[in-house]
């Protein structure tokens, strides 16, 4: 006989919701390297942790040597704005998104 308390029952539920994510990260991933738009991923200490296809493509960077260093400007300078125009792109022009984390 095994006797569940509220705190086991949310447990599982979490790990149920956690496990939904995790099955469908590769779709993600998949979706961002398909993309034409150039996209970096950073930690919160803005270490790069993922790049895509386009990234590789517009900056010349491989994906091997960006993955693990700090973020850097001069790499996002080197992507070219919108078709058409032929100026670059300044730090500002770059929007960032801020991912929620769960907290402890």
């Amino acid at each position: 006989h095994v006797t569940w308390n509220t705190r086991d029952v949310v447990l599982f539920d979490y790990v149920g919701r956690l496990a939904n994510r995790i099955r469908a990260l590769p779709a993600l991933f998949t979706v961002l390297d398909e993309t034409d738009q150039a996209i970096e991923v950073c930690d919160e200490q803005r270490v790069v942790q993922y790049v895509n296809r386009a990234y590789e493509t517009v900056t010349g960077c491989i994906r091997s040597e960006v993955i693990g260093q700090p973020e850097s400007e001069m790499r996002r300078k080197s992507l070219p704005r919108a078709r058409g125009d032929e100026e670059r792109r300044r730090s500002s022009d770059w929007k960032f998104i801020r991912v929620p984390f769960a907290s402890k």
